[in-house]
């Protein structure tokens, strides 16, 4: 059986299950497995990383390229950049690997996508093209006023869009015409559907609402608070003057909490239960049966023409900037928020004005390739059956290790375990099969929970503080991140153990627990340090001291306290009460200290507060203090440094062949 990935928008939906069931593919997709569709497979990409060939040397050049970028930015500008490039980085690199699974599972023969203006669409249509698998890109949404249209880069195989305008809109991308098909859309075929039986659907919402027989109803179609207040308020006015109108708010959020604010609002605009309800379902029945449609959304506005209702798009400084901007030919009102109550009286009031848009709007639909049947989407799905290729003989990618982190949850007051989490997310990046076991991981970084069991070939990797081999893995490697038995775990590794130490600090117990020689290419130095949150922001001015107790706050509770430390912060890394509370109190914090003094020379926090450029002394345990020394460093180049990760994949891939 062959496969089809679908990275498309809901509006193709109708289209894709038809393929799936005419050629009985089984279907990736993006996103979480769906039950009740049987044949539908999930590519998941946050539990499926994999990185090779042209990507690793692409990943060194974001990595490099947003060292150096976040190096030069403001402080203002380095989160966005940061935490961009971080999900930027993980979803593509993580969807290649999804799809190379998936092509060896079932060979794909088509790969369809909705919208390229998305890194993963553009990378999953790369991928295609690289292992000589078609491509289609079959429109999600209605190509609309000038500034809406602009061109982007299509590069599928092939590209299926609606009508004149569709096909206008994918020339002007740069579409050679012989690679552009025009069809109806297949998104308003339910709405079509209801259209032909618009009256029935009439008086079954209204009965169902229990609103007179006669009710002008008018639906509000908006997300946005601030809409759906002004909208409320028209409605409160119009309700005053028309005692038929009745009002419809759909897409209402299924959360208790939502709805009852939605009611209160409703109230405080003078409209009771009665003459508003709330939908949180499918709200196209609604539409259906709809007078007048207030939208700020280009596919309910023309659902709402196909099922003769005029549409009121609410205009503002955001529609402006980001529309939707339907053109003048296109039979809808655009209005401003605080103009609604009018419009809305009007055309209430002319029946024969509501007659003529509508008249006017289907004419506009036309151009988008009209209003769809059963036909129309065949004839889409005959395109992508035209389109599809039976897979070529699968090559089998080159084998690489099952890595598995034995580690606990992800915490930011723990640096060893943030610092096992990142090692797995760069050995992904790097081209591995790394997972972790743990149910709580970064949610910007690739580290898959691992929910299957391990075999004799898994390399399971170990912190220093894991006393034993608690899953009797034939292949262990040992990671030394403090001294071998000082927090926990064993002083002495077993024979055959691959052992890396974390900084040269560590080296000497690392190698008295140890047989093996350890050179210095296992060194596996690993920042954690967010080059966003801990920076030297010398626009600040540095007002304060704190103290940071560690691993040496049996020191601090004894009373050794040194004068120095009397106004200072205390600064805990309790779990059940830590202070700061998150990552970016903490970096926060630092940011404007002056002088940090630490009970724990080993800790992540003085390198936190060196990157933020705060003076640190050690407190002994007679109560002296001293200062810390050290180099310059240049955290951001090694918070993406892949050197070190690299060297330890190698080296881990020579101990332990495939």
């Amino acid at each position: 059986m062959n496969g089809v990935v679908t990275l498309t928008d809901p509006i193709s939906e109708t289209v894709v299950g038809r393929y799936v069931a005419t050629t009985g593919a089984t279907r990736w997709r993006l996103g979480v497995p769906d039950n009740r569709n049987a044949g539908v497979r999930a590519l998941e990409i946050l539990v499926e990383p994999h990185l090779h060939g042209a990507y690793i040397a692409e990943a060194r050049r974001l990595s490099a390229a947003a060292a150096g970028a976040v190096a030069g930015l403001d402080p203002a500008d380095r989160a966005a950049t940061v935490r961009a490039f971080e999900a930027n980085a993980g979803a593509v690199t993580s969807l290649i690997g999804a799809l190379d699974r998936a092509h060896v599972i079932t060979p794909i023969e088509l790969v369809v996508v909705g919208d390229e203006r998305q890194a993963t669409t553009r990378t999953a249509v790369a991928w295609a093209r690289s292992r000589g698998v078609p491509s289609v890109h079959l429109a999600g949404s209605v190509p609309l006023g000038a500034r809406e249209s602009a061109p982007m880069s299509v590069d599928a195989d092939r590209a299926i869009g609606f009508g004149e305008r569709g096909r206008r809109w994918f020339l002007a991308a740069g579409v050679p015409a012989e690679r552009i098909r025009t069809r109806a859309n297949p998104g308003f075929l339910t709405l079509a559907q209801l259209a032909r039986t618009r009256e029935t659907v009439r008086s079954a919402v209204r009965a169902e609402c229990r609103w007179p027989g006669d009710a002008e109803v008018v639906v509000l179609a908006l997300h946005d608070d601030a809409l759906r207040t002004a909208a409320l308020e028209a409605a409160g006015g119009l309700r005053a003057r028309r005692p038929n109108a009745r009002f419809a708010l759909i897409d209402v959020p299924a959360g208790q909490a939502e709805q009852q604010a939605l009611a209160q609002l409703a109230l405080r605009c003078g409209l009771t239960s009665t003459d508003v309800v709330l939908v949180t379902g499918d709200g196209d029945r609604v539409i259906a049966a709809a007078d007048v449609v207030i939208s700020a959304d280009s596919v309910r506005s023309f659902q709402a023409q196909i099922c003769g209702a005029v549409t009121v798009n609410v205009w503002t400084q955001a529609s402006w900037l980001g529309g939707p901007a339907f053109a003048a030919t296109d039979g809808i009102c655009e209005v401003r928020p605080r103009d609604l109550g009018p419009t809305l009286d009007a055309l209430l009031g002319a029946p024969d004005l509501r007659g003529a848009l509508v008249a006017n709007g289907l004419l506009a639909l036309a151009a988008i390739g009209g209003v769809p049947d059963e036909g129309s989407i065949d004839a889409i799905v005959g395109d992508l059956l035209a389109e599809r290729r039976v897979p070529t003989p699968i090559v089998v990618r080159e084998p690489r290790p099952d890595i598995l982190m034995y580690i606990g949850d992800y915490r930011h007051t723990s640096a060893g375990v943030r610092v096992v989490h990142r090692l797995a997310h760069l050995v992904n990046l790097v081209g591995g099969d790394a997972t972790v076991f743990a149910r709580q991981t970064h949610p910007l970084w690739s580290t898959p929970r691992r929910t299957w069991r391990i075999t004799d070939r898994t390399i399971v990797v170990y912190p220093e503080v894991q006393s034993g081999n608690p899953m009797a893995a034939k292949r262990v490697v040992r990671y030394v991140l403090n001294v071998p038995g000082k927090i926990a775990g064993d002083t002495r590794y077993a024979d055959g153990e691959m052992v890396f130490y974390y900084a040269d600090a560590f080296l000497a117990g690392a190698q008295a627990a140890t047989s093996e020689l350890l050179t210095p290419d296992r060194l596996l130095s690993i920042s954690v340090l967010e080059p966003d949150l801990f920076f030297n922001d010398r626009s600040l001015e540095r007002s304060y001291d704190c103290v940071y107790l560690g691993k040496g706050e049996h020191i601090y509770e004894r009373g050794i306290r040194p004068p120095q430390i009397a106004a200072a912060f205390v600064i805990r890394r309790d779990e059940r009460n830590p202070w700061p509370a998150t990552r970016e109190e903490t970096a926060t914090l630092l940011r404007g200290c002056r002088r940090l003094y630490t009970y724990d020379r080993h800790t992540a926090a003085i390198l936190e507060g060196l990157a933020c450029g705060v003076q640190i002394f050690f407190i002994n345990e007679d109560g002296s203090v001293e200062p810390y020394e050290t180099e310059p460093v240049d955290y951001a180049a090694w918070y993406y440094d892949l050197t070190h990760v690299e060297r330890f994949y190698r080296l881990v891939r020579e101990r332990y062949p495939e």
